[in-house]
């Protein structure tokens, strides 16, 4: 359903299909790695452009999982219809709170908005 490639892992690409298996693909050392997330419907995938162990995956249910390595850390209802689109902030600080904070932020776009 959807792939991506680490901005911070050049030999780094993540793929997640409809059964909610998430892959690793280590390019340098062609290795593949694959963890299965349980009862979810992937729509799409974005690796974290500043910690190459953090994935975002949406799914047909509105729900964003946040994934570190094979554990997934967050469940976040952020829509009522299929997300189709995950983008995480290109700067590591908060930058809407004007703070030197380091957070890491991240838009999704669905079907209802």
């Amino acid at each position: 359903m959807g792939v991506d490639w680490s901005a911070k892992d050049e030999n780094l690409a993540c793929a997640v299909n409809l059964e909610g298996c998430l892959m690793y693909c280590n390019i340098q050392y062609k290795t593949l790695k694959i963890v299965s997330l349980g009862k979810l419907t992937a729509t799409c995938v974005a690796c974290c452009p500043h910690d190459s162990s953090l994935v975002a995956i949406g799914t047909k249910s509105g729900l964003v999982y946040i994934v570190q390595k094979d554990t997934i850390l967050y469940r976040m209802r952020g829509h009522n219809e299929d997300i189709v689109s995950l983008s995480w902030c290109p700067s590591d600080m908060n930058i809407l709170n004007g703070g030197n904070r380091r957070d890491l932020l991240l838009a999704s776009g669905a079907k209802d908005r």
